[in-house]
Protein backbone atom coordinates (compact mmCIF):
# COMPACT_ATOMS: atom_id res chain seq x y z
CA UNK A 1 0.00 0.00 0.00
CA UNK A 2 2.85 2.34 0.86
CA UNK A 3 4.41 1.74 -2.54
CA UNK A 4 1.18 2.46 -4.43
CA UNK A 5 0.59 5.56 -2.32
CA UNK A 6 3.86 7.03 -3.54
CA UNK A 7 3.26 6.22 -7.20
CA UNK A 8 1.11 9.18 -8.32
CA UNK A 9 2.99 11.52 -5.98
CA UNK A 10 6.25 10.40 -7.57
CA UNK A 11 4.85 11.11 -11.02
CA UNK A 12 3.61 14.52 -9.92
CA UNK A 13 6.93 15.36 -8.29
CA UNK A 14 8.83 14.16 -11.36
CA UNK A 15 6.71 16.40 -13.58
CA UNK A 16 7.22 19.39 -11.29
CA UNK A 17 10.98 18.73 -11.12
CA UNK A 18 11.20 18.61 -14.91
CA UNK A 19 9.14 21.80 -15.21
CA UNK A 20 11.29 23.52 -12.58
CA UNK A 21 14.42 22.37 -14.44
CA UNK A 22 13.09 23.94 -17.64
CA UNK A 23 12.46 27.22 -15.81
CA UNK A 24 15.97 27.12 -14.33
CA UNK A 25 17.39 26.38 -17.77
CA UNK A 26 15.55 29.39 -19.23
CA UNK A 27 16.89 31.60 -16.44
CA UNK A 28 20.41 30.25 -17.01
CA UNK A 29 20.21 31.00 -20.74
CA UNK A 30 18.97 34.52 -20.02
CA UNK A 31 21.70 35.09 -17.44
CA UNK A 32 24.38 33.77 -19.79
CA UNK A 33 23.22 35.99 -22.63
CA UNK A 34 22.89 39.04 -20.42
CA UNK A 35 26.34 38.49 -18.94
CA UNK A 36 27.94 38.02 -22.36
CA UNK A 37 26.26 41.10 -23.81
CA UNK A 38 27.24 43.11 -20.74
CA UNK A 39 30.87 42.04 -21.20
CA UNK A 40 30.76 42.98 -24.88
CA UNK A 41 29.22 46.37 -24.11
CA UNK A 42 31.79 47.02 -21.38
CA UNK A 43 34.62 46.13 -23.76
CA UNK A 44 33.25 48.33 -26.55
CA UNK A 45 32.66 51.41 -24.39
CA UNK A 46 36.00 51.11 -22.56
CA UNK A 47 38.95 49.37 -24.23
CA UNK A 48 37.89 49.38 -27.86
CA UNK A 49 36.44 52.88 -27.57
CA UNK A 50 39.57 54.23 -25.88
CA UNK A 51 41.77 52.69 -28.57
CA UNK A 52 39.75 53.95 -31.54
CA UNK A 53 38.69 57.29 -30.07
CA UNK A 54 42.11 57.97 -28.58
CA UNK A 55 43.77 57.35 -31.93
CA UNK A 56 41.27 59.55 -33.75
CA UNK A 57 41.58 62.44 -31.30
CA UNK A 58 45.36 62.00 -31.25
CA UNK A 59 45.42 62.39 -35.04
CA UNK A 60 43.31 65.53 -34.73
CA UNK A 61 45.71 66.86 -32.10
CA UNK A 62 48.75 66.19 -34.32
CA UNK A 63 47.12 67.97 -37.25
CA UNK A 64 46.17 70.88 -35.02
CA UNK A 65 49.75 71.16 -33.78
CA UNK A 66 51.03 71.13 -37.35
CA UNK A 67 48.64 73.93 -38.35
CA UNK A 68 49.68 76.03 -35.37
CA UNK A 69 53.39 75.33 -35.94
CA UNK A 70 53.09 76.45 -39.55
CA UNK A 71 51.24 79.56 -38.34
CA UNK A 72 54.10 80.15 -35.91
CA UNK A 73 56.61 80.00 -38.77
CA UNK A 74 54.86 82.98 -40.32
CA UNK A 75 55.34 85.14 -37.22
CA UNK A 76 57.98 87.85 -37.29
CA UNK A 77 58.18 88.85 -33.66
CA UNK A 78 58.81 87.10 -30.36
CA UNK A 79 55.49 88.36 -28.96
CA UNK A 80 53.47 86.76 -31.74
CA UNK A 81 55.60 83.65 -31.43
CA UNK A 82 54.85 83.27 -27.73
CA UNK A 83 51.12 83.57 -28.35
CA UNK A 84 51.15 80.82 -30.96
CA UNK A 85 53.43 78.67 -28.77
CA UNK A 86 50.74 78.74 -26.08
CA UNK A 87 48.22 77.36 -28.58
CA UNK A 88 50.73 74.70 -29.66
CA UNK A 89 51.19 73.65 -26.02
CA UNK A 90 47.41 73.31 -25.62
CA UNK A 91 47.21 71.14 -28.72
CA UNK A 92 50.14 69.06 -27.47
CA UNK A 93 48.42 68.44 -24.11
CA UNK A 94 45.23 67.43 -25.91
CA UNK A 95 47.21 65.01 -28.08
CA UNK A 96 49.07 63.50 -25.13
CA UNK A 97 45.81 62.85 -23.26
CA UNK A 98 44.28 61.14 -26.31
CA UNK A 99 47.36 58.98 -26.92
CA UNK A 100 47.49 58.06 -23.23
CA UNK A 101 43.94 56.66 -23.47
CA UNK A 102 44.84 54.80 -26.64
CA UNK A 103 47.93 53.13 -25.19
CA UNK A 104 46.16 52.34 -21.90
CA UNK A 105 43.41 50.42 -23.71
CA UNK A 106 45.50 47.25 -23.65
CA UNK A 107 44.63 46.39 -27.27
CA UNK A 108 47.97 47.41 -28.77
CA UNK A 109 50.63 44.69 -28.73
CA UNK A 110 54.19 45.44 -27.66
CA UNK A 111 55.58 45.56 -31.19
CA UNK A 112 53.03 48.11 -32.46
CA UNK A 113 53.31 50.09 -29.25
CA UNK A 114 57.10 50.28 -29.57
CA UNK A 115 56.78 51.47 -33.18
CA UNK A 116 54.23 54.09 -32.17
CA UNK A 117 56.44 55.38 -29.37
CA UNK A 118 59.43 55.57 -31.72
CA UNK A 119 57.52 57.57 -34.35
CA UNK A 120 56.03 59.78 -31.67
CA UNK A 121 59.48 60.58 -30.27
CA UNK A 122 60.77 61.31 -33.78
CA UNK A 123 57.81 63.61 -34.37
CA UNK A 124 58.36 65.46 -31.10
CA UNK A 125 62.06 65.80 -31.80
CA UNK A 126 61.38 67.16 -35.29
CA UNK A 127 58.88 69.67 -33.89
CA UNK A 128 61.24 70.85 -31.17
CA UNK A 129 64.05 71.21 -33.71
CA UNK A 130 61.82 73.21 -36.05
CA UNK A 131 60.77 75.58 -33.27
CA UNK A 132 64.39 76.10 -32.17
CA UNK A 133 65.52 76.79 -35.73
CA UNK A 134 62.70 79.27 -36.22
CA UNK A 135 63.70 81.06 -33.03
CA UNK A 136 67.30 81.16 -34.28
CA UNK A 137 66.15 82.55 -37.64
CA UNK A 138 64.27 85.34 -35.89
CA UNK A 139 67.43 86.07 -33.89
CA UNK A 140 69.47 86.06 -37.10
CA UNK A 141 71.71 83.19 -35.97
CA UNK A 142 70.88 80.74 -38.80
CA UNK A 143 69.76 81.02 -42.41
CA UNK A 144 66.29 80.40 -43.85
CA UNK A 145 67.61 77.31 -45.67
CA UNK A 146 68.08 75.58 -42.32
CA UNK A 147 64.49 76.41 -41.45
CA UNK A 148 63.28 75.00 -44.78
CA UNK A 149 65.07 71.69 -44.17
CA UNK A 150 63.73 71.44 -40.61
CA UNK A 151 60.24 72.04 -41.94
CA UNK A 152 60.61 69.20 -44.44
CA UNK A 153 61.87 66.86 -41.71
CA UNK A 154 58.90 67.85 -39.53
CA UNK A 155 56.40 67.11 -42.31
CA UNK A 156 57.95 63.67 -42.86
CA UNK A 157 57.74 62.92 -39.11
CA UNK A 158 54.09 64.07 -39.03
CA UNK A 159 53.13 61.84 -41.96
CA UNK A 160 54.92 58.83 -40.48
CA UNK A 161 53.25 59.28 -37.10
CA UNK A 162 49.80 59.81 -38.63
CA UNK A 163 50.16 56.62 -40.67
CA UNK A 164 51.03 54.67 -37.54
CA UNK A 165 48.13 56.18 -35.58
CA UNK A 166 45.74 55.49 -38.46
CA UNK A 167 46.71 51.81 -38.36
CA UNK A 168 46.07 51.73 -34.60
CA UNK A 169 42.72 53.45 -35.09
CA UNK A 170 41.76 50.76 -37.61
CA UNK A 171 42.77 48.16 -35.03
CA UNK A 172 40.36 49.68 -32.51
CA UNK A 173 37.60 49.94 -35.11
CA UNK A 174 38.13 46.30 -36.09
CA UNK A 175 37.84 45.29 -32.44
CA UNK A 176 34.54 47.18 -32.17
CA UNK A 177 33.30 45.55 -35.37
CA UNK A 178 34.29 42.06 -34.21
CA UNK A 179 32.57 42.60 -30.89
CA UNK A 180 29.45 43.80 -32.69
CA UNK A 181 29.47 40.61 -34.77
CA UNK A 182 29.99 38.57 -31.60
CA UNK A 183 27.08 40.38 -29.96
CA UNK A 184 24.87 39.54 -32.94
CA UNK A 185 25.94 35.88 -32.70
CA UNK A 186 25.25 35.89 -28.96
CA UNK A 187 21.77 37.31 -29.56
CA UNK A 188 21.06 34.66 -32.21
CA UNK A 189 22.27 31.91 -29.87
CA UNK A 190 20.14 33.28 -27.04
CA UNK A 191 17.04 33.42 -29.23
CA UNK A 192 17.66 29.87 -30.44
CA UNK A 193 18.19 28.53 -26.93
CA UNK A 194 15.18 30.38 -25.54
CA UNK A 195 13.08 29.06 -28.43
CA UNK A 196 14.21 25.51 -27.68
CA UNK A 197 13.54 25.99 -23.98
CA UNK A 198 10.08 27.38 -24.77
CA UNK A 199 9.29 24.38 -26.97
CA UNK A 200 10.59 22.06 -24.25
CA UNK A 201 8.44 23.83 -21.66
CA UNK A 202 5.35 23.47 -23.86
CA UNK A 203 6.11 19.76 -24.36
CA UNK A 204 6.63 19.21 -20.61
CA UNK A 205 3.41 21.06 -19.74
CA UNK A 206 1.62 19.01 -22.40
CA UNK A 207 2.90 15.75 -20.92
CA UNK A 208 1.94 16.88 -17.42
CA UNK A 209 -1.57 17.77 -18.64
CA UNK A 210 -1.96 14.46 -20.51
CA UNK A 211 -0.55 12.56 -17.55
CA UNK A 212 -3.02 14.22 -15.21
CA UNK A 213 -5.84 13.49 -17.64
CA UNK A 214 -4.83 9.85 -18.11
CA UNK A 215 -3.74 8.89 -14.60
CA UNK A 216 -6.05 11.04 -12.47
CA UNK A 217 -9.12 12.40 -14.23
CA UNK A 218 -9.94 9.35 -16.36
CA UNK A 219 -9.93 6.87 -13.43
CA UNK A 220 -12.05 9.30 -11.41
CA UNK A 221 -14.54 9.65 -14.28
CA UNK A 222 -14.69 5.85 -14.62
CA UNK A 223 -15.30 5.48 -10.88
CA UNK A 224 -17.97 8.18 -10.93
CA UNK A 225 -19.75 6.45 -13.85
CA UNK A 226 -19.72 3.08 -12.11
CA UNK A 227 -21.11 4.59 -8.90
CA UNK A 228 -23.77 6.36 -10.92
CA UNK A 229 -24.84 3.06 -12.52
CA UNK A 230 -25.03 1.37 -9.13
CA UNK A 231 -26.83 4.14 -7.27
CA UNK A 232 -29.02 5.90 -9.82
CA UNK A 233 -29.68 3.52 -12.71
CA UNK A 234 -30.49 -0.09 -11.86
CA UNK A 235 -28.45 -0.93 -8.78
CA UNK A 236 -26.21 -3.25 -10.77
CA UNK A 237 -23.87 -4.66 -8.16
CA UNK A 238 -21.96 -6.59 -10.80
CA UNK A 239 -20.25 -3.36 -11.84
CA UNK A 240 -16.53 -3.31 -11.13
CA UNK A 241 -13.96 -0.60 -11.55
CA UNK A 242 -11.01 -1.44 -13.81
CA UNK A 243 -7.63 -1.83 -12.12
CA UNK A 244 -4.85 -1.09 -14.61
CA UNK A 245 -2.01 0.16 -12.43
CA UNK A 246 -0.57 0.09 -8.96
CA UNK A 247 -1.28 3.55 -7.60
CA UNK A 248 -3.61 5.35 -5.21
CA UNK A 249 -6.58 5.35 -7.59
CA UNK A 250 -6.13 1.65 -8.28
CA UNK A 251 -6.11 1.06 -4.53
CA UNK A 252 -9.35 3.05 -4.32
CA UNK A 253 -10.83 0.97 -7.17
CA UNK A 254 -9.84 -2.24 -5.38
CA UNK A 255 -11.47 -1.03 -2.18
CA UNK A 256 -14.60 -0.04 -4.08
CA UNK A 257 -14.73 -3.42 -5.85
CA UNK A 258 -14.38 -5.28 -2.54
CA UNK A 259 -17.08 -3.13 -1.00
CA UNK A 260 -19.49 -3.79 -3.88
CA UNK A 261 -18.61 -7.49 -3.85
CA UNK A 262 -19.25 -7.70 -0.10
CA UNK A 263 -22.48 -5.79 -0.51
CA UNK A 264 -23.54 -8.10 -3.35
CA UNK A 265 -22.81 -11.20 -1.25
CA UNK A 266 -24.67 -9.75 1.72
CA UNK A 267 -27.73 -9.06 -0.43
CA UNK A 268 -27.60 -12.55 -1.99
CA UNK A 269 -27.33 -14.17 1.44
CA UNK A 270 -30.22 -12.04 2.67
CA UNK A 271 -32.31 -13.01 -0.37
CA UNK A 272 -31.59 -16.71 0.19
CA UNK A 273 -32.46 -16.37 3.85
CA UNK A 274 -35.77 -14.72 3.01
CA UNK A 275 -36.59 -17.50 0.51
CA UNK A 276 -35.94 -20.18 3.10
Amino acid sequence: AGRSFMNIKSKMYAGLVVLFSVVVLACAVSFYGTNRLSSILDFVITQAWDAADGAMEGSIGIQRQMIEVFALLETESQAERQTVLGIVDEARAFTEEAFARMTASGLIDDKDLAEFQRHKEQYQSAQDTLLKVHSAVLAGRVSADKLHQSKKDYIVAVERLLETVEALEELGDSQVESQRSFAAETMSTMLLLLSLVTVLAVVVIGFIALGGRWYVLRPIETSAHAMHVISDVDGDLTQRLPVKSDDELSALANSFNRFVADLQNTILQLAQHIKT
